[in-house]
């Protein structure tokens, strides 16, 4: 995986980082689907099940949200979110960003589809962080 994310720095597709709460690696979080012409990605991020609950996610999101809007001109960021995830979706709200919509059926893992819930945050809306 790593190595994945390495040549992506490189063509600038995605951008993966550590989550840490003190010195504790606690999760991962990424920038994926970059489009630089479009001003366009998404926020995704996994933190580790001691570790939710304790701002891990919302810092990450924050910190990437900022980081692609000032650092990287970015436009539109994007958070998929299973509709399930609640503790997710309330991160999605904490950091600013609007609920969509529900893709339906959108989502295919190990042979099993489920509905994404979208959630947007533009550059032009009000500054939450």
């Amino acid at each position: 995986m790593v190595e994945r994310y390495e040549r992506a720095w490189d063509d600038a597709s995605k951008a993966g980082f550590a989550v840490l709460l003190g010195e504790e690696v606690v999760g991962f979080a990424a920038l994926v689907q970059v489009d630089l012409e479009r001003g366009e990605a998404e926020i995704g991020y996994l933190i580790g099940p001691a570790a939710r609950g304790r701002g891990a996610a919302t810092s990450a999101v924050e910190l990437l949200t900022r980081w692609s809007f000032d650092g990287l001109g970015l436009e539109r960021l994007e958070l998929r979110i299973d509709p399930a995830n609640v503790g997710s979706e309330r991160v999605a709200e904490r950091t600013g960003y609007r609920r969509e919509g529900i893709l339906r059926s959108r989502y295919f893992k190990e042979g099993l589809r489920g509905d994404v819930g979208v959630w947007s945050r533009l550059r032009a809306d009000d500054p939450v962080l």
